[in-house]
């Protein structure tokens, strides 16, 4: 085990070490998911395995602690994205319909997954709840990736993108509710006075990110207003999740409201991009530390469990989709695809089951987590090659191909464009061309 090398450093450089072995790890790890047609993130969890106590050792248990204000981060970001995803005007373009199949098949999987891991596997019912409201959550970038090579309906291919977007939004709000209420419970905080503290509490951070999306988006343009921009954006974030952090509140909602009142006001997507650089190493050790803190021996004890909310949550998907679809009267071909391109979840779903941890009691967090964790990237590897068979096999989406450039017709007459009749190579023409003129060289 390579925790041994750590011995006799200071606090500050095992840390300082650790998380140099974290990134670097990650990066490789993502390098290597990447080639072999894996999301990155999953390669993050699988590298956190690795260097983990179950493997390497590379990473001591004393320093995670230490690093749980990346985990606060990390799901302030996540939350922020979410958001950036949910636009008004598309929703508003193409009406009801996707509203109507994003909350028929968001819930169905959710309340299945809910049911049977409340009476069938006998989780708790805070435990079942949560994990319910993980299932109903989907991947825009997910989902966007899947489509990426393709191209074919629009506007199913939009309703698809659109219904992950209300997925990620449904999911979040749900969630915050019952973590609320949940941790209400475990603190012992039952009484009508408390719930309607915690319910005020959340409700003026929400107003809170809308003032701060609204002063983020009147900032003026200037030389260098996408930098200063993208470093407000940052400050709001950190002060939300620290003000969450006080109260003792989940910033899921208020920073997911943050972005989506921020993309609705600017129609700014540049700055979604520039935080994208800032984030990315705090993802990558965000998820690398839950890869370290995963438990093989919960899991393997929790195997049926994770079994369940696999197959469950894909049921509820698909039958909800369907439904969703009749319902809306989409055609018929296009209903089953629908539900199994939901499939992936990506990060959004690790940092819920990190949230869903933190106010559980520490056994049954850790089997949430750990399912969460296994599904995630069983739905990452397995999601998108079903996805995109469903899909072509319904004839929703094709792989693009890109037609030959057709051979120009050159008359004789005509000197070559190349050279300039004058029988020179084409880099001495180029460096010739800008003297060029009048029919006479310079």
């Amino acid at each position: 085990m390579l925790v041994s090398l750590y011995a006799g450093l200071s606090g500050e450089a095992q840390v300082l070490l650790c998380l140099g072995v974290m990134l670097l790890s990650g990066f490789l790890a993502a390098r290597l998911a990447r080639l072999m047609g894996m999301p990155g993130a999953s390669g993050y969890l699988v590298a956190g395995v690795l260097i983990g106590p179950w493997a390497l050792g590379a990473v001591p248990d004393q320093v995670l602690p230490d690093m749980d204000i990346l985990s606060d981060i990390a799901l302030a970001f996540m939350a922020f994205g979410v958001g950036s995803f949910f636009r008004k005007e598309t929703l508003r373009k193409r009406g009801g319909p996707v509203v109507l199949v994003a909350l028929m098949e968001s819930f169905a999987a959710g309340a299945l997954v809910a049911a049977a891991m409340a009476w069938g596997f006998h989780l708790g019912t805070e435990a079942s709840l949560l994990l319910g409201a993980v299932a109903m959550a989907a991947s825009p970038a997910g989902a966007a990736a899947i489509l990426r090579p393709y191209e074919g309906d629009q506007d199913f291919l939009g309703t698809l993108l659109q219904a992950a977007a209300v997925d990620g939004v449904v999911s979040l709000a749900l969630f915050s509710v019952i973590a609320a209420a949940v941790h209400a419970v475990e603190i012992g905080e039952t009484s009508s006075i408390g719930a309607a503290l915690a319910v005020v509490c959340h409700l003026a951070l929400v107003f809170l990110a809308i003032l701060m999306a609204l002063v983020l988006s009147r900032r003026p343009a200037r030389p260098s207003g996408g930098e200063s921009r993208a470093i407000l954006a940052a400050a709001f974030l950190l002060v939300l999740s620290g003000l969450c952090t006080v109260l003792d509140l989940s910033p899921l909602l208020s920073c997911m409201v943050f972005g989506a009142v921020y993309v609705e006001m600017s129609r700014d997507r540049e700055l979604y991009l520039q935080l994208y650089v800032f984030a990315t190493p705090v993802m990558l050790l965000f998820f690398v530390a839950e890869g370290i803190r995963l438990d093989l021996r919960v899991l393997a004890g929790a195997a049926g469990v994770a079994a369940g909310y696999l197959l469950l949550r894909i049921a509820g998907k698909c039958a909800g989709a369907w439904l969703g679809c009749a319902a809306a009267g989409i055609r018929t071909r296009l209903r089953a695809p629908l539900g199994a391109a939901l499939m992936p979840q990506a990060g959004v779903a690790v940092g819920l089951g990190s949230v869903a941890q933190r106010i559980l009691p520490e056994r049954v967090g850790a089997v949430v987590m750990s399912v969460v964790v296994a599904a995630s990237v069983i739905y990452e590897l397995t999601g998108p090659a079903c996805a995109r068979a469903a899909l072509r096999r319904a004839g929703v989406i094709r792989r693009r191909e890109e037609e030959p450039p057709k051979p120009k017709r050159v008359d004789p007459s005509v000197r070559d464009s190349r050279t300039g009749g004058s029988g020179r190579s084409p880099i001495i023409n180029k460096v010739l061309l800008p003297y060029r003129g009048g029919g006479k060289e310079r």
